[in-house]
């Protein structure tokens, strides 16, 4: 199964607007499963793979009408702990703003 930042996004933004109450413990397993392959899929990408994998995906969200930026800012801020530097959270999040 293939999984992209729109189906993580989508999956996130639910758990944090409905809150965790509303999800029952088989969910959260799928969701976190499907986080974790989203994780396997872009942690070996270069920055700039990764840039360019994020913008194509902004392009695609805003060409459809689903953009939308809190989403992104609340996806980042999910895998914070996850980017090997600061400078790298930063960088995504001075990117996001500008879109």
């Amino acid at each position: 199964m293939s999984y992209n930042l729109r189906d993580f996004s989508a999956n996130y933004s639910n758990t944090t607007n409905s809150g965790s109450s509303s999800y029952n413990s088989q969910d959260k397993v799928n969701m976190e499963k499907k986080a974790k392959e989203m994780i396997g899929k872009y942690q070996n990408m270069s920055n700039d793979e990764l840039m360019s994998t994020l913008l194509n995906e902004v392009a695609k969200q805003k060409a459809n009408g689903t953009f939308n930026r809190e989403q992104l800012l609340q996806m980042l801020e999910a895998i914070k702990g996850m980017l090997p530097n600061p400078s790298q959270y930063e960088q995504l999040r001075q990117v996001i703003m500008k879109l």
